[in-house]
């Protein structure tokens, strides 16, 4: 990104320096010599990084304050993948209707999986252990189609 003065200059964008108004297009138009000869200057962009785990490139959070919210989305995640067959089980209560096994496999599996997960990011030690369990986590929650 082109740097002005300590202020982003964007392509297409119009500026004023010394006060001078530049055009949109005057960045893509002039030579790196005539951007310098006013002070223009070349920066790369920041790395990217997710400000879930990480403050900046470079700088990871605290792992014990990164923990709850994962813990918390997990069960949020089980809870909404069991909801669609919570009428199985109100049924089952209001009228003795056996639940068929593939849900209740389904949903077994749904709370093994949300159980297993909070054991691997309460073990986690450090902010890479939790990005693993994170990125790994996406892949493995069971599918109610696999089970009925």
């Amino acid at each position: 990104m082109y740097v002005l003065d300590g202020k982003k200059l964007r392509q297409g964008r119009p500026f004023t320096h010394n006060g001078i108004q530049y055009p949109g297009n005057w960045l893509d138009l002039t030579s790196a010599d005539e951007k310098s000869a006013i002070g223009i200057t070349w920066e790369a962009d920041p790395a990217p990084f997710d400000g879930r785990f990480y403050f900046s490139a470079d700088t990871p959070r605290d792992v014990a304050d990164v923990k709850p919210g994962m813990l918390i989305e997990q069960d949020s995640t089980a809870h909404n993948l069991l909801s669609s067959t919570d009428w199985y089980i109100v049924r089952k209560a209001e009228n003795s209707t056996a639940i068929p096994v593939g849900i209740t496999s389904y949903r077994t599996a749904v709370r093994d999986t949300c159980e297993s997960r909070k054991v691997a990011i309460n073990g986690a030690a450090d902010i890479p252990a939790l990005v693993g369990v994170s990125t790994f986590g996406e892949m493995n929650w069971p599918i109610i189609t696999d089970y009925v």
